[in-house]
Formats: C-alpha cells, structure tokens, sequence
C-alpha cells in the first residue's frame, strides 16, 4: 500500500503515529489509566505528519527522496514571504487586543508572546517550541507532502478543501482531552472547522505564493499558535482574532486579481502518477 497509494498511506500513518503517541492523554480521559508520560507529551504528537512524509517519501524514492525532503526544509526562498508570514498573526492579535483591552486592560500586552502553559519561557523560546513542533511536525506533512500531490489533479481550492478534511480527522483526539477542545459543544467545533478550511487556504496561497517555502508555513503555523495561546489573550482576543483569520482567509479566496489563491501558480509534485492520489 505504501507504494501503490502514497497519499493515502501517508493520511494514514499520520493518523495513526500522531494518536499512538496521544494515547495516553485521551485514553485517560475515556477512563483507562496508563502510566507512561513524555515530557511535554502533547507536543510529540505533532510528530505524526512529518513522521509519516519521511517514511512514504523513504519506501518509495530512497535516500535522494529524503534529501530532496530536507532541503525542501531548509531552502530559504524569500524574506518578504517569511516576514508576511510573521506579520500577519502579529498584527491580527494587536488589532485583537487592543479592541478589547485598550481601555482598561484584562491581559496586558507586556505579556505579549509568553506562554500562558510555560510561564516560565521566554519570548524566543515560547516561539521556537512552536516551530519546531506543530509548525515544523504538521507542515513538512500537510503542505510539504500532501499538498503538493492533492494540487496535481485539483485546483487550490479544492485540494485545501480536501486536505481541510484529514487535518480536523487528525485532530479528533484532542477533543477528548486538550483544554479548550473538551468544552466545544455543536456550534464551536462547526466554528472550529469553519476556520480550519480558511486556515488551510491562507497556508495554500503562502504556500504557492513562496514558491512552496516549507519555511514560509512553518513560520505562520507557529505564529498563530503563539498569538493563540501566549499570555496576553483571553477567551474575547481569541474570539476576535479567530473571527479576523476567517475574513482573511475569505479575502485570499475571493480576490481576483494577481496574488489571489486563484491566480496564483500551484505548486505540484510530479514524482506521483495519476492512480498514486487516492483523492
């Protein structure tokens, strides 16, 4: 299977890696206790995606399609792309925040990308933990490995639509046992999808507007996760930024012109034939 459906073996091993290593924290949650713990065990899971592009990218081009998969990495194609990436979270959160606090703060902006979980990190560190983890360990898979493939025989869109589908399967565990995931009821977990799909759009148009800079996503998903969860939010700045990344994400997807996700070259792998995309 991993060389006949490449696509599909990889959703697959990205599933299963990233819940074997979450077992214990949502099996805890179902009741089963199990004793064994990582440090910063919820972090590890992140791993499954890039886990998963290595292993099929191993079976089924070797040694020279590892290589080809690390300096996708570690290739640095633009700093405009890298600096929009940056700036987008950064000024969406300011806006945020200084709607709901400007008059008599609840958080302060002093606060502005600490770790609400690890108080004790500072800014840097806060902001590299999430690069290299669910930056680094979800992109290398999502858009350094699927989509790519997805965009081989779809168009942006739909290829973001599509892979919007697997990344909230990926997800599911956390719904058993992450703060902020257990409370959802009905309405915020649609919400949650809603702004799933749009956060794949806007990281397909940074995806193929770099020129496919594996960099230029990792940047972004750890920058939003930082704007998400530092200590200078509250539940009304999340409510509100949340809100904003949805209209960007309409934005990128209605513009017409030059620089929309339409108008912009996809960037393919053509290492697949047609009847290897299972999707």
């Amino acid at each position: 299977m991993l060389k006949k459906y490449q696509l599909c073996s990889f959703f697959i091993l990205s599933f299963a890696i990233s819940w074997a290593i979450w077992s214990p924290l949502w099996l805890e949650a179902l009741g089963v206790d199990v004793a064994w713990r990582l440090p910063l065990h919820h972090a590890w899971g992140s791993l499954g995606p890039i886990s998963a592009a290595f292993i099929v990218t191993a079976v089924n081009h070797g040694k020279s399609g590892v290589i080809s998969l690390i300096r996708s990495i570690v290739s640095f194609k633009s700093w405009r792309w890298i600096l929009i990436a940056m700036g987008i979270p950064l000024v969406l959160f300011l806006i945020a925040w200084f709607i709901e606090n400007a008059g008599s703060p609840v958080v302060y902006l002093s606060d502005i990308g600490h770790s609400s979980e690890h108080p004790e990190w500072g800014v840097a560190t806060f902001f590299l933990y999430n690069v290299l983890t669910f930056g680094l360990g979800e992109e290398v898979g999502w858009r350094g490995f699927a989509l790519p493939q997805l965009q081989r025989r779809h168009k942006a869109l739909m290829a973001s639509l599509v892979l919007s589908v697997f990344w909230a399967i990926w997800h599911w565990p956390l719904f058993l046992y992450r703060p902020g995931y257990t409370d959802m009821g009905a309405g915020a977990i649609f919400g949650w999808f809603i702004s799933l799909v749009l956060g794949s759009v806007i990281l397909t148009w940074l995806f193929n507007g770099s020129k496919g800079s594996l960099l230029t996503v990792i940047v972004f998903h750890a920058a939003i996760d930082v704007a998400f969860t530092n200590a200078a939010t509250n539940d009304e700045v999340i409510t509100l930024l949340g809100a904003f990344i949805t209209v960007l994400g309409i934005a990128v997807l209605i513009y017409p012109g030059k620089g929309g996700l339409h108008k912009t070259p996809r960037i393919t792998d053509m290492r697949l034939s047609e009847k290897d995309v299972c999707v």
